[in-house]
């Protein structure tokens, strides 16, 4: 099985899309979203889903991966541009 995750800089919009294909592959168990500034987003209602509202901001260092406030090991890589699964 597979878990997603997608961080949402302001991108509402595109995440709420993006989020209803995905839940259409069934090999996907979770997807996570985080909301990395204050928004407001209507997500398709699913246990598939859990909403992380970010109070600390994350940064990307030079290697292009994610690390956390927390200083937890980068494990992902930043997508840019529009996702889809079409």
């Amino acid at each position: 099985m597979v878990t997603i995750s997608l961080v949402s800089h302001g991108h509402a919009d595109m995440i709420v899309s993006l989020t209803k294909s995905l839940l259409k592959i069934k090999e996907i168990e979770k997807i996570i979203v985080t909301l990395n500034i204050p928004e407001a987003i209507n997500l398709p209602r699913s246990n598939k889903i859990k909403l992380i509202n970010n109070k600390k901001s994350w940064h990307i260092n030079l290697s292009g991966l994610v690390v956390s406030p927390l200083g937890l090991e980068p494990r992902t890589i930043p997508l840019k541009g529009e996702c889809s699964t079409n």
